[in-house]
């Protein structure tokens, strides 16, 4: 974008565009998915990631790139929620549901090693030029729609079409999610503790750098702890079968907490192996949380539900991530990773009471 002569305000004016569409677009297009099926939820969405980077591809000012900015935001809710909800029913269909949270955590792996080729592949299209990296993005998302074309959906049932059905997939959604206890302090406990390692990874980046590291060695610890990443997420339905719902809970929320505390404070080589640890407790966490929560929804709202949570977690971003920007600007890194650490705790311990009360732990 610098090349085609934007600044740096208006490429974070575009990131901006980008968010307040996702989030605009989160809730509507998930009830979308409910009302018409999922696999056209996804073939639209898959359609207009191919319209964006287009627009990128031929985009000189900032107007051009803007507008792929918001169309990229618009694209993309209409594949959250509804790839969740087809995977599901899928299973669900095939009757082989309690299989989902083992099988969660090999789409996770999947995405996370994509991630890592995307990477080195979108480096190495770089040294032709930049245009290579948005034809290569063009051919990647053409394949991604074809993909989707062969895809089965399974049978469930559907909301009537009309506006007043679409307004009761969207109220009923919300209801699923916040209508139920067990499900409300799921959603308000992975929200909670998948900002916090978002923030983590993405602040990370700069703080490793004032301990001294370099630009490559930052990303080569990111690859590092993206390679762990891919064994914890296939074998966390293991480890979490093996020590129980309760202490899974216990065991992420503190494993993110507790080392946050030293994390701002420890030497060096400290302070690298508690990122490798910090950095892959959502890795832990997702595939589970997705299983508990899809087990408790209905079908017929699904997508909308799902939705739901992740517009929790957009919200979370827009409002809290800044704030945490500027008190590390303000009070230093290490003092702002203690309040991270202090409330990822509080949030554990308030959530697992909670459950124990619902007598579900």
């Amino acid at each position: 974008m610098q090349y085609r002569g934007l600044s740096l305000l208006e490429i974070g004016i575009c990131e901006a565009i980008l968010h307040i569409s996702g989030l605009t677009f989160e809730i509507p297009t998930g009830a979308i998915g409910d009302l018409i099926g999922r696999k056209r939820s996804m073939v639209i969405g898959a359609g207009f990631f191919i319209m964006t980077y287009m627009l990128m591809f031929f985009a000189h000012s900032f107007w051009n790139f803007a507008l792929a900015f918001f169309l990229f935001g618009f694209s993309m809710t209409f594949i959250s929620g509804s790839d969740t909800a087809l995977i599901y029913d899928t299973y669900k269909t095939l009757e082989i549901e309690t299989n989902y949270k083992r099988a969660a955590g090999g789409f996770l792996a999947l995405l996370v090693l994509g991630e890592l080729f995307s990477n080195i592949s979108g480096g190495l299209l770089s040294r032709i030029n930049w245009s290579a990296v948005y034809v290569g993005a063009i051919i990647s998302r053409s394949l991604f729609f074809i993909l989707i074309l062969f895809l089965k959906e399974p049978p469930y049932e559907k909301s009537e079409k009309s506006f007043s059905g679409y307004l009761a997939l969207i109220k009923n959604g919300a209801q699923q999610i916040f209508g139920i206890p067990f499900l409300r302090w799921i959603f308000v406990f992975w929200v909670g503790i998948s900002f916090l390692g978002a923030s983590f990874r993405m602040y990370s980046q700069t703080f490793l750098g004032s301990k001294g590291l370099s630009p490559f060695w930052v990303s080569m610890l990111f690859t590092v702890s993206a390679l762990l990443g891919i064994i914890i997420a296939k074998t966390a339905w293991r480890i979490e079968e093996a020590m129980g719902r309760k202490n899974f809970f216990l065991f992420s929320g503190l494993a993110l907490g507790i080392p946050m505390l030293f994390y701002g404070l420890a030497p060096l080589g400290i302070t690298v192996a508690l990122f490798l640890l910090i950095s892959n407790v959502e890795n832990f966490l997702d595939p589970l949380m997705g299983y508990y929560i899809n087990k408790e929804l209905d079908s017929q709202y699904r997508a909308t539900a799902n939705s739901f949570i992740n517009m929790g977690f957009s919200v979370s971003m827009a409002v809290f991530f800044p704030v945490l920007g500027y008190s590390m600007d303000k009070i230093g890194y290490p003092f702002v990773f203690v309040i991270m650490g202090l409330f990822g705790i509080a949030l554990t311990l308030f959530s697992v009471r909670a459950f124990r009360k619902m007598r579900l732990l």
